[in-house]
């Protein structure tokens, strides 16, 4: 079979397609031009250029991290109130796609050991050089 079609073809099979399959065709397509996921952002300078969370420096391993660690979705929108559930939905969906990425980002950060969970609160390592109030900054928690 060739996979190669004219966008005329294209457009006859869509039209055969049903609505919850264009749906899904479209969210495949919005993902290829964007090379990228809804509300996920990768800028350049910004967390060493890791996945985030739209609008804030909350890297997607980050909370991948923690939801390993045993933290509950419900613990992660406490302690981020600017998160959605959309956001983290939109965070595991990334995840599950760039496996390797997430896997080298928690293994390089894990070595540097500068936050943990206990209790249901996130802490910070002494020796991390921000104060609370530039990390809060840093992650998107700032009004």
């Amino acid at each position: 079979m060739n996979a190669v079609i004219t966008l005329n073809e294209a457009e006859r099979a869509i039209a055969s397609l049903s609505e919850a399959d264009k749906a899904q065709l479209l969210r495949w397509l919005e993902k290829e031009v964007k090379n990228g996921f809804a509300g996920i952002e990768k800028t350049v300078g910004v967390m060493n250029g890791a996945a985030c969370i739209r609008q804030t420096r909350i890297p997607v391993w980050l909370l991948e991290q923690a939801r390993r660690q045993g933290v509950g979705e419900v613990d992660l929108l406490r302690n981020y109130p600017h998160l959605s559930a959309n956001d983290l939905a939109n965070a595991w969906d990334y995840v599950n796609s760039h496996q390797a990425e997430i896997e080298n980002s928690i293994a390089a950060n894990e070595s540097e050991d500068w936050f943990g969970m206990d209790d249901g609160k996130i802490w910070i390592a002494d020796d991390f050089d921000e104060t609370p109030e530039e990390f809060l900054e840093i992650i998107g928690e700032t009004e």
